[in-house]
């Protein structure tokens, strides 16, 4: 009786000069535990990374996803109570990184920090955990460009930022248009040649005007001429 008597003149008191009362544990509707599930990085189980269970969902730390990944930094302005995620750069460890996986914590509650990618504020749903930001890691999936997936029979958490998809399918070319070379008439056993010219020639062909000589198809072959290419023979 006498200790419940003090506990509430120190709440009366507490009142009476505008001072919260101190809460061991904030937030304790929420309940976040240790993740089971394994982690896959691009195919490779990783093993110390910092991860809780809330609401059925997994909430990662975002330095320890910045590390693995390695795609992008993270910075934290206290008086602001802003973090900022800088893209397309490679990350940069701080120290507070985790080094073996959590086995519990002290205390819990939403995260009011915002979040920043450049200029953009991100609306990501997030808890501190012992003074550390969680992220859901579909919605860090989302916003920082890595795919995120469960493997149901292994229970293993999948990041890829590997691109799995086939490559595209080679453009078809069309095959170009050959015309082929005119083939000496060998149905005729003699054709006509000139005085000066390198060509044999039908009977009928222009270039015969001046100069006529009929010569075997086969003899004007075997000394170099050519086939005209106005005849044809």
């Amino acid at each position: 009786m006498r200790k419940i008597k003090l506990i509430t003149i120190s709440l009366i008191f507490s009142v009476m000069l505008g001072i919260a009362p101190v809460t061991i544990a904030a937030n304790s509707d929420i309940i976040a535990t240790p993740t089971t599930h394994l982690l896959s990085f691009d195919g490779s189980l990783v093993d110390v990374v910092a991860a809780f269970t809330i609401n059925n969902e997994n909430y990662f730390k975002l330095r320890d996803i910045a590390l693995l990944v390695n795609s992008f930094d993270v910075t934290y302005d206290s008086e602001k109570s802003a973090i900022s995620i800088i893209s397309d750069v490679p990350y940069t460890p701080n120290g507070t990184e985790s080094t073996a996986k959590p086995s519990g914590y002290t205390t819990i509650a939403p995260s009011t920090d915002k979040v920043y990618i450049g200029e953009t504020a991100l609306d990501l749903t997030a808890y501190k955990i012992d003074g550390a930001n969680y992220f859901r890691l579909k919605d860090l999936g989302a916003a920082l460009g890595f795919s995120v997936g469960f493997d149901a029979d292994t229970k293993t958490v999948l990041i890829t930022t590997v691109s799995t998809a086939p490559p595209p399918a080679p453009v078809p070319v069309a095959a170009p248009t050959i015309t082929p070379e005119p083939t000496p008439n060998t149905s005729e056993s003699d054709v006509y040649i000139t005085d000066t010219g390198s060509k044999y020639h039908r009977s009928s062909c222009r270039y015969l005007d001046e100069s006529k000589y009929e010569v075997s198809l086969s003899w004007a072959i075997s000394n170099g001429y050519e086939p005209c290419k106005v005849c044809k023979p």
